[in-house]
């Protein structure tokens, strides 16, 4: 009988959890297809944006270097995949927009995708987004390099070692 009212319990918590998490979703609009920056500056579902990119903490050192190639970063094209349900793309998002807005460079698309990594236009078609964030780096059409989910040591390091041209493998690499 203990087991049984055991097992009436667990069903009910589950329950009541998936209602929540059901309710919480609803109210909640993601951002998909191409999204202007200031959206997520704006946006009322998007308040992790400004709380981030206030927040971090630019490497000025790294920072300092990535200036030395402000004019290779305007020969680029930086296409940002993100979710805005997104944990990863919550934290590093608007850390690479701190990075760029510190630059003074704005040639960087943003996409929003759904949780299949979609979009209704196929923004995402041939570019092999399996991750968000995915940041793909492309100059004349050839892609650079692209940082995926998370960098490898910080969105600043891992941004000057692509523009650099020196050898990067990004996490979940083909």
């Amino acid at each position: 009988m203990r087991a049984f009212l055991n097992s009436i319990l667990a069903v009910l918590i589950l329950s009541s959890c998936q209602e929540i998490e059901t309710n919480s979703s609803a109210s909640s609009i993601d951002l998909i297809g191409e999204i202007e920056i200031e959206e997520l500056n704006t946006n009322e579902n998007t308040t992790w944006f400004n709380k981030e990119f206030e927040s971090y903490q630019l490497d000025s050192v790294i920072m300092d270097s990535l200036s030395l190639y402000k004019n290779k970063f305007e020969e680029v094209t930086i296409t940002i995949f993100l979710g805005t349900w997104c944990e990863d793309s919550h934290k590093e998002v608007p850390r690479f927009s701190k990075v760029m807005n510190e630059l003074g460079i704005e040639n960087t698309k943003l996409i929003g995708v759904d949780y299949n990594k979609e979009t209704p236009a196929g923004f995402e078609k041939g570019k092999d987004i399996r991750h968000v964030p995915t940041f793909i780096i492309n100059k004349g059409g050839k892609e650079l390099g692209r940082i995926v989910e998370t960098p490898i040591e910080s969105i600043e390091k891992d941004l000057l070692t692509l523009i650099q041209g020196k050898k990067y493998i990004p996490n979940y690499a083909k």
